[in-house]
């Protein structure tokens, strides 16, 4: 088992060791690299996505939008 540097530590998807920062995207997102396997990715969101997708389900069901505007 891999050790994590702290509890909020991001872990990698393919070997599961420590992530650390490394930089921005253009797009102003942060950047992580893997200890191990030197790997990069962008941290998810899961609870945010959710939320925008719940937002547009409200928006069309109470606000009258077509089911094709609110999907766009």
């Amino acid at each position: 088992m891999v050790k994590r540097k702290s509890s909020r530590a991001a872990l990698c998807e393919l070997c599961g060791g420590s992530m650390r920062k490394n930089g921005f995207t253009s797009g102003g997102r942060q950047r992580w690299r893997c200890d191990a396997c030197r790997c990069s990715r962008l941290r998810r969101r899961p609870d945010a996505t959710r939320l925008a997708w719940f937002r547009a389900f409200l928006d069309w069901l109470l606000g009258g939008v077509s089911m094709g505007r609110a999907a766009a």
